[in-house]
């Protein structure tokens, strides 16, 4: 019995469909909001949403997280923070209509990600650095 497809199929084949959700949002990781067909937002959404899962084991989610993007490590700690920043039960990304497309009238939306890297002081980046010289002597 054939089974429904869980997303989209955007005209395209399985490999061609999963290179096209990871194109579109690794541009929105780096970018932080992309102009797209509303096909595509809509079903980027739930890749998005399960790339920006968390778990309690840090290393667990750099192995995921790099294997699922095909990113390297400093671009999936980027996708880590940007998950534990976003509040438990939330989406994380906004999809706001901006009409439709002169030449072939598709509409077109602006995809943003509502999660942002939380700012770290220079204080924490000093203590995190040398946390020997902030932390008070025991005798």
């Amino acid at each position: 019995m054939l089974k429904r497809v869980k997303n989209p199929r955007l005209s395209r084949s399985k490999g061609a469909r999963k290179a096209l959700l990871k194109g579109i949002a690794l541009s929105l990781f780096e970018k932080g909001s992309i102009e797209t067909s509303e096909a595509r937002a809509k079903g980027v959404r739930s890749f998005i949403q399960s790339a920006l899962r968390v778990s309690d084991n840090h290393e667990l989610d750099l192995r995921r997280v790099t294997s699922l993007l095909s990113i390297d490590r400093l671009k999936a700690e980027k996708v880590i923070l940007l998950g534990r920043a976003l509040p438990v039960g939330s989406s994380a990304t906004r999809i706001i209509r901006l009409g439709s497309r002169a030449g072939d009238m598709s509409p077109r939306v602006k995809l943003e990600l509502l999660a942002k890297v939380p700012k770290v002081s220079k204080a924490e980046k000093s203590t995190k650095a040398n946390p020997s010289k902030s932390a008070p002597k025991s005798a």
